[in-house]
């Protein structure tokens, strides 16, 4: 080992300000620095860009291990080439930041968020439930989504004139499943007429989808109670004639209409 003494006094007890070393071997491991960077077990320290580190070589066989006073291992690269991050016993383990903790995993495996959300930073990843029998194309949870969306009310694609005055609707989706809630009450339905259908869907329909009415007034002439069917970008409006449903148009439709319903349908 070599000391180069940089200022300070040299005696019997001496002092330094600043001490270089070209090598030094601690207990019979060998410490060495490069470039800034310290190392044991390595020759050549190197650091990650302009970061300074300690650089252990965990090579030949070796495992990189920080150890608790009973030697139990809490921080290990063994050669099978997995960091493993531990607690002594049955103590869970404790994520923090700013001294508070965020993430805990138990000593039986159960992993709870204490604060903030789990957020799935990748589009098209999510739970992976694979794990569990089945046999479904997918197991994988990828998408829940909550939100408003605003009916459209229209008589053969138009509302020359019309007015609404509940026009509410909100959604969920799950997956590819969509529920969306309804509610639009009319205070005037203008002059446009044809079948009537409603607009403005937070998403589009595969397919084809039920509903169940939950409530309705002030329609004109009906013999049955009125159906509403998703069919892609629209809700049709239906009603029983003749023992056949028939789409619904603006002559069953009155001022104050009133029409609430709940329509679950699949989504592309």
């Amino acid at each position: 080992m070599t000391i180069r003494q940089q200022g300070g006094v040299f005696g019997r007890n001496p002092t330094f300000n600043d001490v270089e070393t070209n090598d030094l071997t601690v207990e019979g491991q060998l410490l060495q620095t490069g470039s800034e960077n310290v190392g044991i077990g390595t020759a050549s320290p190197s650091g990650s860009g302009t970061r300074k580190t300690v650089h252990i070589d965990g090579a030949n066989g070796a495992a990189v291990r920080l150890s608790d006073a009973s030697n139990s291992a809490l921080l290990r690269y063994n050669t099978l080439g997995s960091l493993d991050l531990m607690t002594v016993g049955s103590v869970p383990l404790g994520f923090y930041t700013t001294n508070v903790e965020r993430l805990n995993i138990a000593a039986g495996g159960d992993v709870t968020v204490k604060t903030g959300n789990l957020v799935i930073g990748t589009s098209g990843k999510g739970i992976d439930f694979s794990a569990t029998s089945g046999t479904g194309t997918s197991e994988l949870f990828d998408d829940y989504e909550e939100g408003t969306w605003t009916p459209d009310l229209l008589f053969g694609g138009a509302k020359v004139g019309l007015t609404l005055a509940t026009q509410t609707g909100t959604y969920t989706k799950v997956g590819d499943v969509v529920t969306a809630v309804c509610s639009i009450k009319l205070s005037a339905k203008g002059s446009s007429t044809g079948n009537a259908t409603i607009a403005g869907l937070p998403y589009s329909v595969s397919g084809e989808g039920g509903s169940a009415i939950g409530y309705f007034a002030s329609f004109g002439t009906l013999t049955g109670m009125p159906t509403v069917r998703a069919a892609f970008s629209a809700f049709e409006i239906r009603y029983r004639s003749s023992g056949n449903l028939a789409n619904m148009t603006d002559a069953q439709f009155t001022d104050t209409t009133d029409l609430r319903f709940v329509s679950v349908y699949k989504t592309a």
